[in-house]
């Protein structure tokens, strides 16, 4: 008898109704098309709440399952992917989240500014975000030139993959992978470069090439060709 009263006392303080084959949680109409129907004015629904190692750590994540991850990338996850081969995608996020060794692509073509003795991005970017223990395989090629015939030593260009934090304040980090020196004489070159980017912090990141020249490179390098970036975060 205490059971039965005990059942009757949450069924009337939660206003839950069951109607046919659906449930109503503040509503004792329940929409017909909704398995389950929550109402209310003043209150949400709290998602289970985990880190980035307990998400991962799911055993046979169901397709669609949703969970609210506390660790950055902070925000809402789903389960793209099946039980046997999960793919979370962070909902809102910049880019899509795989589990290590799925690989997701991102391209962008566009004009961007001048190279100048001042390091800048002289490519199209792409905004990324990593999750700890992820690469990213960069490639990107673009178009740069000049107007004069002839541009000296301390007029030649440097150019590297590189990437920077979207976290204000970031300064553009070089991959040591670059090339400098380069001269064009009253002609358009493409010019590429790519690395693989590891150890990166969870977080969201700007990917591009990066670029600076002699001294007297301002007003000397053109950039009026697209460029083209891709990248591959597995």
């Amino acid at each position: 008898m205490r059971s039965v009263f005990s059942l009757l006392f949450l069924v009337l303080t939660a206003n839950i109704s069951i109607a046919q084959n659906n449930v109503g949680i503040g509503t004792v109409a329940p929409d017909a098309s909704a398995m389950l129907d929550i109402s209310s004015d003043s209150k949400g629904v709290l998602m289970p709440r985990v880190t980035a190692a307990q998400r991962t750590a799911i055993v046979n994540p169901a397709k669609g399952l949703l969970v609210y991850q506390t660790t950055a990338p902070e925000g809402f996850y789903y389960n793209t992917g099946t039980a046997a081969a999960p793919a979370w995608i962070l909902l809102g996020g910049a880019y899509p989240q795989g589990p290590s060794g799925a690989i997701q692509s991102y391209t962008h073509a566009g004009a961007v500014i001048y190279p100048s003795p001042t390091l800048s991005f002289i490519s199209p970017t792409v905004t990324i975000t990593v999750e700890a223990g992820q690469k990213v395989f960069l490639t990107v090629s673009q178009a740069l030139g000049t107007y004069q015939s002839f541009v000296s030593n301390t007029e030649s260009l440097c150019i590297y993959p590189a990437y920077t934090s979207t976290v204000g304040g970031d300064v553009i980090h070089n991959l040591n992978l670059g090339m400098c020196g380069l001269k064009v004489s009253a002609a358009r070159v493409n010019f590429s470069v790519n690395g693989v980017f590891e150890n990166l912090p969870a977080g969201t990141y700007k990917f591009g090439m990066s670029g600076k020249t002699g001294a007297d490179g301002a007003g000397v390098w053109t950039n009026t060709e697209w460029g083209y970036v891709s990248a591959l975060v597995f």
